[in-house]
């Protein structure tokens, strides 16, 4: 069951003199149960979409266009008072670098307390008891719940922030880069924990990240998301063993396969300013692969086999360019 569709999304940025569009139609559907990921490179748009379901851009962004609907109501449309209703509680959010969003002089059951309390209608004493639920939920010993948070490692407080997402029972949890800055045996720690409480209690998990691996590691479906838009989207198995947009195929090239012992290869250039016009496919100054019609005409995100979607004008060439895009000289030749 698809409960929470984003339609067309636009946020924008207000600058001084431009206005930069960080998410420029974005169409999502997130269904119950599953975990998604959404992948790219920095710069890309994925924690201003995050944040534009929880309503916590920055001051100077806003929606422009768009809605995000949960359970078939528009949560832009429904009145402020409803939509806190459901923030945190249905949707709970873990933030990026969470590993220091603990106020660092109070005890953490205090951040507990506060959430159960003003949100969950709790008394104190049963917010303290389910706090010592949860800590014992993510492995940690509800002895800890009165101590600091510099007196936890990044791996606990990482668990701590998911206790702390997890406190009112969310149907959705949404999860901004978890795992960055973790050792790679922590990482594999907290995402095999994100997994089995997605089974314990059939959370839906939307998983934002740079790293391929995680999302191979962790998800059910992937998007990859690159200027602002969807590029590809799909089941996560497909696109790792098949990409069919070329960014898809340049991240692919970056996640190492130690038993093959293959070279890493970089994409060359960066993202590109989205406080200007945009003519033709984003990528097209990075894409070795660019013909005209990708200068002039940006392509639409369209469904070519059931479930497989792809915004690429040379989609259906994809055999010939993935076996084009092993080649580390291919790469080279895209300078900017």
């Amino acid at each position: 069951m698809s409960f929470l569709t984003i339609e067309d999304l636009k946020i924008h940025y207000q600058l001084k003199n431009s206005v930069f569009k960080a998410v420029d139609g974005v169409d999502l559907t997130i269904k119950e149960g599953q975990i998604i990921g959404i992948v790219g490179e920095s710069g890309c748009g994925k924690s201003t979409l995050v944040k534009g379901i929880m309503q916590v851009m920055a001051r100077n962004g806003f929606i422009a266009a768009g809605d995000i609907k949960y359970n078939g109501e528009s949560m832009i449309k429904m009145s402020e008072s409803k939509r806190r209703a459901i923030l945190w509680k249905d949707i709970a959010m873990i933030p990026q670098a969470s590993m220091d969003s603990l106020n660092p002089v109070y005890r953490v059951v205090d951040a507990f307390i506060e959430v159960m309390t003003l949100k969950g209608g709790k008394s104190k004493k049963e917010a303290i008891v389910r706090a010592g639920e949860l800590f014992e939920l993510v492995g940690i010993d509800k002895k800890r719940l009165r101590d600091y948070p510099h007196q936890f490692s990044g791996g606990m407080k990482q668990r701590v922030a998911i206790a702390l997402a997890l406190c009112l029972d969310p149907k959705i949890i949404i999860a901004d880069e978890p795992v960055t800055a973790l050792d790679v045996i922590v990482q594999h720690q907290v995402l095999t924990m994100l997994n089995n409480l997605r089974s314990q209690f059939n959370l839906t998990v939307i998983l934002i990240t740079h790293d391929i691996s995680v999302v191979a590691q962790t998800c059910d479906e992937l998007a990859v998301m690159y200027a602002g838009k969807i590029v590809e989207k799909g089941n996560i198995r497909d696109i790792l063993k098949s990409p069919r947009h070329p960014y898809s195929m340049g991240l692919s090239n970056a996640f190492p396969d130690l038993l093959k012992n293959d070279k890493l290869i970089s994409i060359n250039g960066s993202v590109p300013n989205l406080a200007l016009e945009q003519k033709g496919c984003r990528f097209v100054s990075r894409c070795p692969f660019s013909v005209d019609i990708c200068h002039t005409h940006e392509p639409e995100l369209t469904e070519y086999e059931e479930g497989r979607y792809a915004a690429c004008h040379r989609v259906h060439d994809y055999n010939e360019l993935q076996e084009l895009a092993k080649g580390v000289s291919v790469w080279d030749k895209v300078t900017s």
